[in-house]
């Protein structure tokens, strides 16, 4: 219900503004005439500050030199739903502020604004405010980071700088964050930027430096849910895919084509040796696969990027329209590996004949290659492209993974390169991944209607309208398993529903026989197969591009486990991708989005819900046996999915002794939901990978030898 707001009369406010949408703002000036705005009762929030001190307050920069906000505006124009407020200094600064129900615009503009470089802000934090969101990442800087052993950081981006700019290969970003006092800030734009955070337990400002002339933020207020839900259906709405893309997928690294099997046997199939072997005794083993994609090298090769002019290897491939036929045969979708660069010698003559890449001078690849960027901001290299990728998807080629569209790019931004749009190098640098994103998704759509999959794994605003996503390169580690779980939590929080990790880890490196060489840790693996089953994208590989029977029969028993699971799971999944669609709610929800008065729901990072009704705590740590903390929300009694006679009360923190192969798993009472006896399908599995037949046995059942 609306009503007017009254006056505060305070000695520092030179002016009140009040309206019927529950908002008044004050303008004030600080010791040293800083000017500082204090927005007061705006829908949940009792009041945000754009603070001024000593080193903050509201800016614009020319050049190097910052150029504060000081003083009483010279004009200030109410109007029905904001204000309007002007400082003439050297120029006109203009402030528009606009307040709506939950969503207020918050804008910065100059005239003359031909040298203005960009627009800084400070809010006011308080000493015990949470804040989350604006990455993938868990910290910034080089990825690796984001697993060092030993680090605290989680969710809270207390203490924290995070450059808003796409970094590779942990890749999801957005300029946006929820803070736990009841409020969201997005700023709207592509232009790269700054947050700092204060530390832990103290006061001070939120600090924010975004490049471009102007600047636009959208403030949201709520709870923690709407606010999320309001941004997601601002940026989106988000990828809806087909059912079989939130089934169980697997895939290897490099897909050799080899004379035998891991066993020894000959290799009589027609096709790619890994690939079928990886079909074959999933489907001996009883392990679902809904998807198959094959990542580079897949392509003729004479550059050694591993796909050239998007033309399949034969050699590395036999056969490979008919193989997408078998495995479409088995229900079985297929996808490729792609990458925007234009590399193989056809494609690259063609691309700088018709002035289709981005040419910035010294960027290379490595020993000399070229990367040569689309520039995908020109509609006809748009087309271009897709010409190419809508023969593979002719073929049968089901979607495709997005790779690399923001890998080996420093001089873009670095550059004042101007693209075919006019946009500069440094505008259009975060954006890149969206017209990426859009391009690929309208050539699939073109052909496959809806019935389509792509994954990139970076992704800025707006991305999420045209893909689902995976969490990049994450290190084959437990503070790697650590660095996804987190990574996929915040992917929820920023607005990308639809995710999935490398299960298991894309590389792990070890000294073997005095090389370094791709291995792989399987109770990384088990723990990682677990919390993977309760993502909506379950991808597992490249497991040292070997078979998990070749690695481990505890390893597989537990992909089988977690296989069916998920694979049972996919109705409840895509309802759950369909709200996040329509109403922006996501499928993996961190506890405080629900629960955001417990306490505990901002401490148990590691807790969450997957759609409304399953509580799942995910597991980093890789002992035989590990005691998990789990916190149960209040006002709901929840069902031990391993033991459904023991109803517990919300409320608590339990813990659960979990040996390799558990993961807690809790069932809202209310709900319909049932899994079945996880305790009786663990054991099939345990006694089916026992039972392993052999490759030649497979072939022969599959009609390769007669």
């Amino acid at each position: 219900m609306r009503r007017k707001i009254n006056l505060v009369v305070l000695m520092s406010v030179l002016f009140v503004f009040t309206t019927n949408i529950l908002a008044d703002v004050r303008v004030e000036t600080t010791a040293n005439q800083r000017t500082q705005l204090a927005l007061s009762d705006i829908g949940t929030l009792s009041e945000l500050t754009l603070a001024a001190g000593e080193n903050s307050g509201i800016y614009y920069m020319t050049g190097d030199e910052k150029h504060y906000l000081s003083g009483k505006p010279d004009v200030i124009q109410r109007q029905d739903d904001g204000l309007v407020a002007q400082w003439k200094e050297n120029r006109i600064i203009t402030v528009i502020i606009t307040f709506g129900q939950d969503h207020h615009q918050i804008a910065f503009t100059a005239e003359p604004f031909h040298d203005i470089t960009g627009w800084g802000i400070s809010i006011a934090a308080e000493p015990d405010e949470y804040f989350t969101g604006l990455m993938e990442r868990v910290v910034d800087g080089s990825q690796g980071n984001s697993w060092k052993a030993g680090m605290t950081e989680a969710m809270n981006l207390r203490g924290q700088t995070v450059n808003m700019k796409i970094d590779y290969t942990v890749s999801l970003y957005a300029p946006f964050f929820i803070s736990s006092r009841g409020y969201g800030l997005f700023t709207n734009g592509t232009w790269i930027g700054k947050y700092t955070f204060p530390p832990e337990g103290q006061s001070g400002t939120v600090e924010i430096f975004f490049e471009g002339p102007v600047c636009q933020y959208i403030l949201y207020t709520g709870s923690p849910g709407q606010i999320v839900r309001n941004h997601m259906m601002d940026t989106g709405p988000s990828f809806l895919p087909p059912k079989w893309a939130l089934r169980p997928f697997r895939w290897r690294d490099e897909h050799v084509h080899r004379d035998t099997y891991y066993d020894g046997s000959k290799v009589n199939a027609p096709y790619n040796s890994e690939i079928v072997e990886d079909v074959l005794m999933m489907e001996a083993l009883g392990i679902p696969c809904g998807v198959y994609w094959v990542d580079r090298p897949w392509g003729k090769n004479e550059t050694g990027f591993g796909y050239d002019d998007l033309e399949y290897d034969e050699q590395r491939l036999p056969n490979t329209k008919k193989m997408i036929q078998w495995l479409n045969e088995k229900d079985i979708k297929f996808l490729l590996w792609i990458c925007p660069w234009a590399v193989g010698e056809k494609m690259e003559a063609e691309a700088f004949k018709n002035d289709y890449v981005i040419a910035v001078p010294g960027w290379e690849y490595s020993g000399g290659k070229r990367p040569n960027f689309i520039d995908l901001t020109n509609p006809m290299a748009v087309q271009w492209w897709q010409g190419y990728l809508k023969k593979l998807l002719k073929d049968g080629v089901a979607g495709f993974k997005m790779d690399r569209g923001e890998e080996h790019t420093p001089l873009l931004y670095k550059s004042n390169q101007t693209v075919y749009d006019g946009r500069s190098g440094r505008e259009v640098y975060n954006d890149y991944m969206r017209l990426y994103a859009k391009a690929a998704y309208e050539v699939c759509q073109e052909v496959h209607g809806d019935d389509f999959m792509i994954m990139p794994r970076a992704g800025y605003t707006g991305s999420t309208k045209y893909a689902g996503f995976w969490a990049g390169d994450t290190y084959g580690t437990p503070w790697g398993l650590r660095s996804a779980i987190i990574g996929g939590l915040r992917a929820a929080v920023i607005g990308y529903p639809v995710w999935g990790s490398d299960t298991g880890g894309y590389a792990y490196h070890e000294q073997i026989d005095g090389k370094r060489q791709k291995s792989f840790l399987p109770k990384t693996g088990c723990r990682w197969l677990a919390f993977s089953c309760f993502c909506p994208i379950m991808e597992v590989g490249p497991t040292a591009n070997k078979g998990p029977w070749e690695i481990d029969d505890t390893l597989t028993a537990v992909w089988r486990m977690y296989a069916i699971l998920h694979d049972n799971l996919t109705d409840y999944t895509y309802q759950y991708a369909k709200e996040a669609h329509d109403i922006g709610m996501p499928v993996m929800r961190p506890l405080f989005l629900v629960y955001p008065d417990q306490p505990q729901s901002w401490d148990d990072w590691q807790t969450y819900l997957y759609g409304p009704d399953i509580l799942v705590s995910a597991i980093w740590q890789d002992d035989d046996t590990v005691t998990q903390k789990v916190y149960l929300p209040k006002g709901d009694q929840w069902v031990d999915a391993w033991d459904t006679t023991n109803v517990l009360d919300g409320g608590q923190t339990i813990e659960v002794e979990c040996p390799i192969y558990k993961i807690p798993i809790y069932i809202r009472k209310t709900s319909e939901i049932k899994l079945g006896d996880l305790n009786a399908l663990w054991a099939e599995s345990v006694k089916v990978v026992k039972n392993k037949p052999t490759m030649a046995e497979l072939e022969k059942r599959a009609g390769f030898i007669e």
